[in-house]
């Protein structure tokens, strides 16, 4: 299997669709096939050999254009505390609890705290992430495309940084929320790491 490994080990695939990475525009489209019932998915992971520990962070933030009255669902994937076996999901939530998508670029924050909960009505376990995947892209026509751009993970100044990889690359290139973004995050002292051109800490393969 030839893994697409971006810049701090990461990498991502998808199933259903298909994707494009554009360097110039620093842009991921995703374009799901045509199906009768969307079933599809496109996922991200900061670490393809292990887990991902999410607990210095406290949601991500990106930017999107989404043709009008289309829907995605979104969930944080789960591995054991050794790292090896498949849990339970998060719970799935939908992009329309945050945006009603337009056709135009538009901000979505999806805080941490929505996806505290797994499936079965557990505890989500962040320390041990397998990925973040949007699944369940519509309309699935076949040319709708779902444009991400400028995908920031957000961190809490007020805990210690939990993956060295991450905290290096965000101290390498992180500036502060404008008044607006901190404002709509509820909350203070937050600082936004971001991969200038990229999906941030390692989505995308530059």
């Amino acid at each position: 299997m030839i893994r697409q490994l971006n810049q701090l080990g990461g990498d991502y695939g998808i199933v259903n669709a298909t994707f494009q990475i554009n360097t110039s525009a620093k842009t991921l489209t995703v374009v799901p096939a045509v199906q009768t019932t969307p079933n599809n998915f496109w996922f991200a992971k900061y670490d393809w050999q292990a887990c991902f520990d999410l607990r210095g962070y406290i949601g991500f933030q990106f930017e999107l254009v989404a043709p009008t009255g289309s829907e995605i669902s979104f969930t944080l994937t789960q591995k054991s505390a050794d790292c090896v076996d498949r849990l339970v999901d998060s719970v799935y939530v939908p992009l329309t609890k945050y945006i009603t998508p337009n056709g135009q670029k538009q901000t979505v924050l999806m805080p941490f705290a929505d996806f505290s909960k797994n499936i079965n009505g557990g505890n989500f376990d962040f320390q041990h992430l397998k990925d973040w995947t949007a699944v369940n892209f519509s309309p699935a026509d076949g040319t709708s495309q779902f444009v991400f751009s400028n995908l920031i993970l957000k961190g809490n100044c007020s805990l210690p940084a939990t993956n060295s990889q991450a905290a290096q690359s965000s101290a390498q290139t992180s500036a502060a929320p404008s008044a607006a973004a901190t404002k709509a995050s509820g909350a203070e002292g937050i600082k936004a790491g971001a991969i200038a051109g990229a999906i941030a800490a390692g989505l995308f393969a530059l």
